[in-house]
């Protein structure tokens, strides 16, 4: 894989490449890239009312591998599968769906 690399402008992006990571944040969008951290192919959606997420999904025919559950921690996460295996993980903390909830927004900009 290659290094991390600095992004430019519009996105906004927060240096971690020494510890295997970058955040790319642009308006409401937030993506996260690792390196060397996750054993398997996974997308990560962060932010974000999960249980609505779950409702949606669920209704769409689309089946979890994790349902949308209410952690110790007060995080919500959710996991399922695309064609191929890979996990698509949706999580969110308390102060993130809070946010969104109040606001509509996950990130500022």
């Amino acid at each position: 894989m290659q290094r991390l690399r600095r992004c430019k402008t519009p996105f906004n992006c927060p240096d971690f490449r020494a510890d295997g990571w970058a955040i790319m944040q642009h308006n409401n969008m937030a993506l996260n890239l690792y390196q060397g951290h996750i054993n398997q192919n996974m997308i990560n959606f962060r932010g974000g009312d999960i249980k609505q997420i779950g409702r949606t999904l669920t209704a769409d025919g689309i089946k979890f591998t994790q349902p949308p559950t209410h952690n110790e921690d007060n995080s919500w996460s959710a996991e399922i599968r695309d064609p191929d295996g890979n996990s698509i993980f949706f999580n969110t903390y308390p102060d993130e769906r809070e946010k969104y909830l109040n606001t509509g927004k996950l990130i500022d900009y």
